[in-house]
């Protein structure tokens, strides 16, 4: 099913508290720019792949399979460099302006409501490890909006497994983002942009931050949803990016200058992350 796409709103079945939602799982990279969401927050969950994106107020939210990320309401954000690579990715946007509103065709109290508000209520982008089960849910999700609305029983199932997602979304941002772990993701990432040339190991980072291996391996995913070594082959793709923009720069040069033990190597990892090669990119 590859190449699908999905869309819904809130008011199409009678659900305030989502304004819109959807799912893509293109092979290919797709252009996204700034962008914001004035009714509330916006989620994103990915299921297979990687997505990556940019925040305001220099926020870098990466996310590989099985993480939730979230953008708060009023911040603009868009893809990393301006697309989304290839992935199964699933997105809602909430509608937190008016409790009792939000309230209808829920199972959530005025209480619960509360605490899902406050859950969702982050002042900078977050990306978490999401509970577990939550991929289940989205998995039915799918298949309700593969099944499409001549189904009788469409919008009550989109309802019922909706507001499942929004529970245990809410429940994995509460878990999660400790600020110490935020403060070592940041210190990690430091270490890394200003080593990307060289061929660092994750003992190198680990001792960077003060923390043996298995420490440091543990809290950085915790806090930044993808592992250390992801994260730092994404910079680096990051920075291929932008040195392919000038029209100077040699292709195995800027693979060497990266770290990248071949042209050829860096070809397929680039690909891998943005869905087009070096030459391809660089044509666009």
């Amino acid at each position: 099913m590859s190449g699908t796409r999905y869309n819904f709103t809130g008011l199409e079945i009678e659900l305030p508290i989502i304004y819109s939602g959807g799912f893509h799982n293109f092979n290919y990279s797709l252009g996204l720019g700034k962008h914001v969401h004035e009714t509330g927050p916006e989620i994103t969950y990915v299921m297979k792949g990687f997505a990556d994106w940019q925040v305001e107020g220099g926020v870098r939210l990466e996310q590989s399979g099985g993480t939730l990320a979230i953008v708060p309401r009023h911040v603009r954000h868009r893809g990393a460099e301006g697309i989304i690579a290839p992935c199964w990715l699933f997105w809602y946007v909430l509608d937190l302006r008016n409790v009792e509103t939000s309230r209808r065709n829920t199972p959530f109290n005025r209480r619960e409501l509360q605490l899902i508000f406050d859950a969702f209520s982050v002042k900078s982008g977050v990306a978490v490890q999401a509970e577990q089960g939550l991929d289940r849910h989205f998995t039915e999700l799918l298949d309700v909006l593969c099944r499409g609305k001549k189904n009788p029983w469409y919008e009550l199932e989109m309802r019922l497994i909706l507001c499942r997602i929004i529970l245990d979304t809410a429940k994995s941002f509460q878990k999660a983002g400790k600020p110490a772990n935020d403060l070592l993701a940041g210190k990690a990432r430091a270490y890394m942009k200003k080593n990307l040339a060289d061929n660092i190991l994750l003992d190198d980072i680990a001792a960077a931050c003060g923390l043996s291996k298995s420490q440091f391996s543990r809290r950085f995913k915790q806090a930044a949803g993808i592992t250390a070594a992801d994260c730092l082959q994404r910079m680096r793709i990051e920075e291929a990016c932008r040195l392919l923009g000038g029209r100077n720069a040699d292709i195995t040069e800027i693979a060497f200058k990266l770290g990248f033990s071949s042209s050829q190597y860096f070809s397929t990892v680039f690909k891998r992350y943005t869905g087009m090669t070096p030459c391809c990119f660089r044509k666009k």
